[in-house]
């Protein structure tokens, strides 16, 4: 689906790309965790500053998910 009309179901769509923005990124920080020669930056901070913005982006996507929904059912 794609809500150009900017309505609820538009703000669901965006914060799904934001999410799996964040999936990917957080999937990167573990894996570069991992190999010895990617040092440099602290990647257990950035793990976890992945996964508490997936918990924050979690909670808006839940509820523009009941909202966009909501009229519909």
């Amino acid at each position: 689906m794609d809500d150009l009309s900017g309505g609820e179901l538009r703000l669901l769509e965006s914060l799904e790309a934001v999410a799996i923005g964040i999936h990917g990124k957080g999937s990167l920080w573990r894996a570069l965790r991992v190999v010895p020669a990617a040092r440099g930056p602290d990647y257990d901070r950035l793990v976890a500053r992945a996964d508490e913005q997936r918990e924050r982006v979690e909670a808006a996507r839940l509820d523009a998910a009941r909202a966009a929904f909501a009229a519909k059912v």
